[in-house]
């Protein structure tokens, strides 16, 4: 009788381990929505929309958040990873081209859990990037 609630405890701690709920992409664009974000032209990104960063994320998307004097979007892109080392490398590759260039920076933020990578054109403010950013951690947290 203990075996079988040893073994009944045990399967029910498995089971509750497994049973965490996953955040996705389309979780975090939607908080951005609800909290009065903008998310425009929202897309799944293309190696395209990579350009010369490392292709590494399992799934991304790119959309617009404000659109500069010529009238087009500046982008951000959420992008999310399987391995954390593949998003430190990603994040890596953002920051040192910002740290080359100031033509080339952008903001960038690595969520808690190691799984998303937030980054926004240099162009938008560091103002508006930390509402992203905070409500990105909202999510994350509320769901582990």
């Amino acid at each position: 009788m203990k075996r079988l609630m040893f073994l009944l405890f045990a399967s029910l701690l498995v089971l509750s381990a497994c049973g965490g709920s996953k955040v996705e992409l389309k979780d975090i664009t939607q908080k951005f929505k609800d909290e009065g974000l903008q998310v425009n032209d929202e897309k799944e990104m293309t190696k395209d929309d990579y350009g010369l960063a490392p292709m590494k994320a399992d799934k991304g998307v790119i959309f617009g958040i404000e659109k500069d004097a010529n009238g087009e979007y500046n982008n951000a892109r959420l992008m999310k990873f399987e391995k954390e080392k593949d998003l430190d490398q990603t994040k890596k590759y953002y920051d040192d081209a910002g740290e080359e260039s100031a033509l080339l920076y952008s903001h960038t933020y690595k969520s808690d859990d190691g799984k998303f990578l937030l980054q926004m054109n240099g162009e938008i403010s560091e103002k508006v990037f930390d509402k992203y950013k905070d409500s990105l951690k909202k999510v994350v947290s509320e769901n582990n």
